[in-house]
């Protein structure tokens, strides 16, 4: 009887206190943590790449997400191990004027990974997130609001 005490304090927390819980779970890719003005400049800065330097990204991009599945690379508790893929230098060599589609990714929950990235590419020490204690999920938006600051 004891779960029926728990249901009933959860469901009256819901009603009397609605606003605590979020009415609906974020969505992976969304950015709801940067303003417009902010997501109006990062499309600006995306649209300057050349579209053959975003296509080549992106596949390399996919390639390179595909590595961090295989065994030597996930059952590491390291995020820095996706670096140690035949993937990662092909992405890095394309240089830094890949950093908008870089930061895009870093607003997506799910590709946090991404910072592994960015903190290569990224030359401006000011431009990285200084918290080596949070996850690397708050560490990633951290460095997206810092380039879209800059």
């Amino acid at each position: 009887m004891p779960y029926v005490r728990i249901i009933i304090a959860i469901a009256a927390l819901l009603v009397l206190a609605p606003d605590i819980v979020p009415a609906q779970p974020p969505q992976p890719g969304s950015d709801i943590t940067i303003s417009a003005t902010q997501r109006a400049r990062l499309d600006a800065e995306v649209a300057q790449v050349p579209t053959d330097l975003r296509d080549r990204f992106e596949r390399l991009y996919q390639d390179w997400k595909r590595a961090w599945r295989r065994f030597d690379i996930s059952i590491r508790s390291n995020s820095a191990a996706v670096r140690d893929t035949e993937e990662f230098p092909r992405l890095v060599a394309l240089g830094p004027q890949i950093l908008p589609l870089v930061v895009a990714k870093l607003l997506d929950r799910d590709k946090f990974h991404a910072l592994q990235l960015y903190d290569v590419l990224q030359e401006r020490p000011e431009l990285h997130a200084t918290n080596r204690f949070e996850g690397e999920q708050r560490r990633a938006l951290e460095a997206a609001r810092r380039w879209l600051s800059r």
